[in-house]
């Protein structure tokens, strides 16, 4: 590509920014891609391969929170993404509850039958009949394709701009919506999981073979507002205890990791025009969901920006909600 301007820019070579860029490179539109760090550079490179069928959370929590139609809209729009989602091995997700959630237990079961989501109670806590592992590197082919759309190190104009990045907050828009917040991952050499696996309200993760990422609550400020993709020893401290009580055959730590992702101030993600503003728009604000999201997110942008019929976002994921 030349450095005439582009039709589109989209910042942020993640998952949902390679998305939107291969959606718009297909249908013909002139991209320019930009992210300092290049493909996967941030916080997708380093994600363990794990796609919910629903954001984080316990379904009642959930449902709590946005309330019956809305957490129900939200799991069937992940839903919808996941029939999209290249590389994944559908063998659904297990909950392993903690002491502190096995009294949510039959909250959480009988809300996710009231919004869509199919679960069944296990020993352990409940499985999650959809979502699973990824196979990263057959997700990254397939949003590359075999015409890649190069990634520049610099922003360069364009007629509209995307925002497929939160780590750091290119537009005013966000500066007040978006905070970055290191994630840790701790890799073991014991044996692979066949399902991934969830516990502590989903603030860990296990995957892969054997691999476990979260635990950010082990600081007093649950790493909120680091920007430095330095492990922090009292995280990799309690994935390591988390892990070998939870898989005591997890083996010696062969590597730790960590990157920084977004969260947004009310915990889902941001997508869609930034109001008055329709040649900006975001889809940023994961955390660390990403692969739940990322792809439907992007189809909903990339359906915006070329005028194709669309059903959206749900509401509670639009721009809109903080409009004045």
């Amino acid at each position: 590509m030349s450095d005439d301007p582009a039709e589109v820019q989209v910042h942020g070579a993640g998952w949902a920014g390679l998305a939107i860029a291969r959606g718009l490179a297909d249908a013909g539109v002139r991209v320019r891609l930009v992210d300092p760090a290049g493909v996967l550079g941030g916080a997708s490179g380093r994600a363990l391969g794990v796609a919910l069928p629903t954001h984080p959370e316990h379904p009642h929590r959930l449902e709590a929170g946005l309330g019956t139609a809305g957490a129900a809209a939200l799991v069937a729009f992940i839903r919808e993404g996941l029939d999209a989602l290249p590389g994944l091995a559908r063998v659904g997700v297990d909950w392993l509850a903690s002491p502190q959630e096995r009294g949510e237990l039959d909250d959480a079961l009988a809300a996710a039958a009231r919004i869509g989501l199919g679960a069944t109670r296990t020993d352990a806590g409940y499985h999650l009949h959809d979502g699973g592992g990824v196979d990263l590197a057959a997700l990254l082919a397939a949003l590359r394709g075999p015409d890649p759309v190069p990634v520049h190190a610099t922003a360069g104009t364009a007629e509209v701009d995307v925002y497929a990045t939160g780590a750091v907050a290119l537009d005013p828009f966000l500066a007040d919506k978006l905070t970055p917040v290191r994630w840790q991952a701790v890799h073991f050499d014991g044996p692979a999981l066949a399902v991934p696996v969830v516990s502590q309200h989903a603030t860990v993760f296990w995957a892969g073979g054997l691999s476990a990422a979260g635990a950010r609550w082990a600081t007093p400020h649950m790493e909120v507002g680091e920007t430095s993709p330095v492990p922090e020893p009292r995280v990799t401290a309690m994935l390591e205890r988390l892990t070998r009580a939870a898989f005591p055959d997890a083996g010696a730590i062969l590597d730790v990791r960590a990157g920084i992702v977004a969260e947004s101030c009310d915990g889902l993600p941001i997508v869609g025009p930034v109001p008055g503003r329709p040649r900006a728009v975001v889809c940023a604000g994961f955390g660390v969901a990403g692969l739940a999201y990322a792809l439907p997110c992007a189809r909903a942008v990339v359906d915006g920006l070329l005028g194709r019929p669309s059903a959206g976002v749900p509401k509670p994921l639009r721009t809109a909600r903080f409009a004045p």
